[in-house]
């Protein structure tokens, strides 16, 4: 989803390139409206910082030491350069496809990824508007995640709001192939027998 930083008027926003847009672990961020940091004293300061939010970090003094003033006020440890050069490249690959042409062709994917796993008898919840995933319900989101792992199909779950039952996930990847969601489906679906 495209979204403009400036049109929220966000305190903060919190975000990832490690999935989509294919970064590694680490590959995560923190936007900070510039209102928190234009100030000598921000009201506003994280509680636990590393050595690279130091004013200044190769000092490496010992103890109390003053803030950066800008946003590596915030920061923890020294960044993870491999997960944020490989982030690189799959945000370039984002901007170059583009954001919204990504987003309908992931559409196109679930849809047929859903009408192949309902032809295997599989029910999968029908959410609008969609978001990511495919979600197939189930009431026992270990047990279901494992089986389906056993047919060599990489998916995910997430409990339920009380606690029981819950869904498997399932998000095509751009490179996926129609032929891998059909035998996907087929897998999911054997996994899934009683």
């Amino acid at each position: 989803m495209a979204l403009p930083h400036g049109c929220l008027n966000a305190d903060f926003i919190i975000g990832g390139s490690y999935k989509y847009t294919r970064g590694g672990p680490g590959a995560c961020w923190l936007a900070i409206h510039p209102r928190h940091l234009d100030r000598h004293q921000p009201e506003l300061v994280t509680l636990d910082t590393g050595w690279i939010a130091r004013r200044e970090p190769f000092a490496f003094a010992r103890g109390v030491t003053e803030r950066a003033g800008d946003g590596n006020a915030w920061m923890e440890s020294t960044p993870m350069v491999l997960s944020v050069y490989q982030a690189r490249a799959g945000l370039e690959l984002t901007l170059a496809i583009g954001v919204e042409r990504l987003r309908e062709y992931n559409l196109r994917q679930q849809a047929f990824l859903i009408r192949q796993l309902q032809a295997v008898g599989v029910h999968v919840r029908e959410i609008h508007p969609r978001g990511a995933f495919v979600l197939i319900p189930t009431d026992d989101v270990k047990r279901d995640v494992a089986r389906i792992a056993g047919q060599k199909v990489v998916t995910d779950g997430r409990p339920g709001a009380s606690g029981r039952g819950g869904h498997v996930r399932l998000c095509p990847d751009l490179l996926t192939t129609e032929a891998e969601m059909v035998q996907a489906a087929q897998r999911i679906a054997h996994a899934l027998r009683p």
